[in-house]
């Protein structure tokens, strides 16, 4: 489950970069990143044994999106 959890929005990222450009796939990234966090963090409080991978996956998004935001600053 965790595996998943962790490469879900990559695995989405990977798509998106063979359809479109790498700029529309950092894009689905960062929105996938947020998306997953909202709602894994929503699950961990219904039920509390999943806290242990949200507070892993907190610290993961921001790495994410401060990455994926620099790739979208250099873009302009």
């Amino acid at each position: 489950m965790k595996f998943l959890i962790d490469f879900f929005p990559v695995l989405l990222f990977f798509i998106a970069y063979k359809m479109a450009d790498v700029y529309t796939s950092t894009g689905i990234l960062m929105l996938a990143t947020v998306m997953w966090t909202l709602i894994f963090t929503a699950l961990a409080q219904a039920w509390p044994w999943l806290v242990r991978f949200a507070l892993v996956w907190l610290g993961s998004i921001q790495a994410l999106v401060l990455l994926a935001v620099a790739v979208w600053a250099h873009r302009r």
